[in-house]
């Protein structure tokens, strides 16, 4: 009778982790506190590991590094960036995004105007984050003197300006606004205006071209079949404005 050989289960080679890179401080998306990767995006990447079970690590880095890394294959996969015709030479994008960014036009509270194109700001001082570029239309207002521009060297800074009513608005991204107003022990002194400033544009996980992972193309396709679920039902919703609204802050009240 021949001997049926079974393998010991210690000696099965575990496949190797996926190597994460994401941002050092990209709040409410992704930051590091003490070494500890934290953020929607880092807990949407998170539900997708545990969903098709495969060993991973995130490793905050800077945006610079991070994008060679990437291009070089030192790390297998980036979140969240946006899509362009660059990137695509060197990585290959998830089918959904990570988050959705929204530029939004904040005021103080109970001053809300309305806002439905650009010109309607004109005249008024906006503050926006010191070299950000919202978007071509805004950026040549800015440059023909339309509204007068402040720039302020943070969102805690220019939220705080508009609460005490130095600024009439002040832009940002709407995630990125209201997670710092709660931060900030400020929610109900600023409001968001319904009408973004443009489209929400997406931000997407990445993976390196040049990444030697085992099985990759495989591994997408499983990351792909996860993520698409948690956005149809409705958990990416769901996450994000539990993470914007419930989770403890990360900031001293002022």
């Amino acid at each position: 009778m021949p001997i049926k050989a079974w393998a010991d289960s210690s000696a099965i080679k575990k496949p190797a982790p996926i190597r994460f890179a994401t941002l050092e401080d990209f709040k409410p998306f992704a930051w590091c506190d003490n070494g500890v990767p934290k953020g929607i995006d880092v807990e949407i990447v998170t539900l997708v590991m545990d969903r098709i079970d495969h060993p991973y690590v995130i490793e905050c880095i800077p945006w610079k590094r991070a994008l060679s890394s990437i291009k070089s294959g030192k790390v297998d996969a980036l979140f969240s960036a946006y899509k362009t015709s660059e990137r695509e030479a060197f990585a290959i994008y998830m089918n959904s995004p990570t988050h959705l960014s929204i530029f939004s036009v904040f005021v103080p509270k109970g001053k809300a105007f309305s806002f439905n194109r650009l010109e309607d700001l004109y005249g008024k001082t906006v503050g926006i984050t010191g070299g950000y570029s919202v978007n071509p239309e805004f950026d040549k207002a800015r440059l023909a003197g339309r509204f007068k521009v402040q720039e302020l060297s943070s969102a805690d800074s220019g939220l705080k300006m508009l609460a005490r009513g130095r600024l009439d608005a002040y832009v940002n991204g709407k995630h990125v606004g209201l997670f710092t107003a709660r931060n900030l022990g400020i929610t109900d002194m600023i409001e968001p205006l319904d009408r973004p400033l443009h489209e929400p544009k997406p931000a997407y996980l990445l993976f390196s071209k040049a990444s030697n992972l085992r099985n990759k193309d495989q591994l997408i396709s499983e990351m792909n079949q996860a993520l698409d679920l948690l956005w149809k039902s409705g958990e990416v919703d769901q996450l994000t404005e539990r993470f914007i609204l419930t989770t403890e802050p990360v900031a001293e009240t002022p």
